[in-house]
C-alpha cells in the first residue's frame, strides 16, 4: 500500500483507487518466498527505465497526466529500455494505475465506454483474469479494468533494447462536455528480472509462473504452477 501511495503523489483520489485495487483485485497475489534461487545473480546488475521518445522519463517509474478532449487522441509514445551497461538481459513487467483527477468522475467508473489506452492503433482489452489473458502486440495482457492494468513482455530485452508499451490516450466523443478540460492520471511502474535462471526469478520477484517457447518467449504467465 505505502509503495502504490508513493506512486500517485497528492492525487488524493487515484490513490485511494490504486490502494483499494492493489489490496483487494485479483493482482494482490501473494509473493512466492524466493529461497535461493537467486544465488546465480553475478555482479552485472538490472537497469530498466520508462522513456517517452528519447527522453528518459524514469527509473522504473513514472506518472502521466493527459486533458481530456472528447473525440480527440492524446499521443504519448512511452516504452521500456534495458539501459544498463554490460548488464543482463531481462524480462520486464509493467504496472499503470489510472483514472480522473476528479472525485466526481471517478466514481463513474467510466474507462471502459469513454477512455482507450492505445498500442499500435490497437485499444489494450479488459481482461478479467489471468486465465482469460490476451496478447498486444508482444505484450502479454494479463489483467485490465477501469484502474489497473498488468503487462508483461514476452521477449528477453538485451542491453540498449526498448519495447513500446503506450502509443496514445483517446476520449470518446460521447463523453460530453462534462469531461471538457478534466485530467486522466495514469502511473506506470516497471519491474525486471534476469533473462537467466527466469522460471525461478519471475515466481520469486512476480509471483507468477511463466512458460516459454523453444526460443525463450514467454508464451503465458499463471498465478499458480
Amino acid at each position: 500500500y505505502e509503495m502504490l501511495r508513493s506512486l500517485v503523489g497528492s492525487e488524493m483520489c487515484i490513490r485511494d483507487r490504486i490502494a483499494v485495487a492493489a489490496i483487494g483485485g485479483t493482482l494482490a497475489s501473494g509473493y512466492v518466498e524466493s529461497g535461493n534461487v537467486l544465488q546465480n545473480i553475478s555482479e552485472k546488475a538490472l537497469g530498466i527505465s520508462i522513456m517517452s521518445g528519447n527522453t528518459k522519463a524514469g527509473d522504473g517509474r513514472t506518472s502521466i497526466s493527459v486533458e481530456a478532449v472528447p473525440g480527440a487522441s492524446n499521443t504519448l509514445n512511452y516504452q521500456i529500455k534495458n539501459d544498463r551497461t554490460n548488464g543482463y538481459e531481462l524480462y520486464a513487467r509493467v504496472d499503470l494505475y489510472y483514472g480522473w483527477s476528479s472525485d466526481a468522475l471517478a466514481d463513474d467508473q467510466t474507462r471502459n465506454s469513454y477512455v482507450n489506452l492505445n498500442l499500435n492503433n490497437r485499444a489494450y482489452p479488459y481482461v478479467d483474469s489471468y486465465k482469460k489473458q490476451t496478447k498486444v502486440g508482444d505484450w502479454i495482457v494479463a489483467y485490465c479494468d477501469q484502474e489497473q492494468m498488468t503487462l508483461y513482455y514476452t521477449k528477453p530485452l538485451a542491453q540498449g533494447e526498448e519495447a513500446k508499451f503506450l502509443d496514445s490516450v483517446s476520449f470518446s466523443t460521447e463523453m460530453g462536455n462534462r469531461y471538457a478540460g478534466a485530467q486522466y492520471l495514469l502511473d506506470v511502474e516497471v519491474t525486471a528480472v534476469q533473462a537467466n535462471n527466469s522460471d525461478e526469478a519471475i515466481a520469486a520477484e512476480w509471483g507468477v509462473y511463466p512458460r516459454f517457447d523453444s526460443n525463450g518467449t514467454i508464451t503465458s504467465v499463471s498465478e499458480t504452477r
